[in-house]
């Protein structure tokens, strides 16, 4: 049954796609805009390949934890049918974030650790327009330059180390709109 449903994504939408002579595509993960808005403009070079820009923001209490900060990343795609078509892609991507991490316990006691990362970012996946409405649907991998990070009291005494990976799986959900 998840063959079938697969099967249904991925070919049902070709029935109506349409492609698009634009540009430029500003699209959004919606996913994304649990934690924070979530933004990436890409322009057309040449008939395959668009270049990109992509910024996340992140002002977010969750559960007993504040995180701040933000991410600024370039991409690179190339569309194998042609840019801004229905087409696979594939996609390498640079990013650089910085956030700030801070908790207090029951007693009071608040933890602070600052994180700065280099991220690349290797993905394929399909894209899909409709006239000037477009989804994207990539997966792939995601790399990370902070291999650990140390937890610190209000008076800088480290209190722990975390363990963060160094690769994870990477994912493109956005939809967007050509013009």
């Amino acid at each position: 049954m998840r063959f079938v449903a697969l099967i249904l994504i991925f070919i049902c939408p070709h029935l109506f796609a349409d492609e698009s002579d634009s540009n430029w595509n500003l699209r959004t993960n919606p996913i994304a805009w649990i934690v924070g808005p979530h933004l990436r403009l890409d322009h057309r070079f040449g008939d395959d390949f668009t270049f990109g820009v992509r910024f996340n923001y992140l002002d977010r209490d969750i559960l007993a934890v504040h995180m701040k900060g933000a991410t600024v990343g370039f991409s690179g795609t190339y569309s194998f049918a042609g840019a801004f078509k229905n087409s696979y892609y594939t996609e390498v991507g640079v990013s650089n974030g910085s956030f700030a991490v801070s908790a207090e316990d029951v007693a009071g006691v608040r933890s602070t650790t600052h994180i700065n990362n280099f991220g690349v970012q290797v993905l394929v996946g399909y894209h899909w327009f409709w006239d000037n409405f477009n989804l994207t649907l990539g997966l792939g991998l995601s790399t990370n330059s902070a291999a650990h990070k140390e937890i610190r009291d209000a008076s800088g005494a480290k209190i722990d180390e975390v363990p963060l990976s160094r690769a994870a799986l990477g994912t493109d959900t956005s939809i967007g709109i050509s013009f």
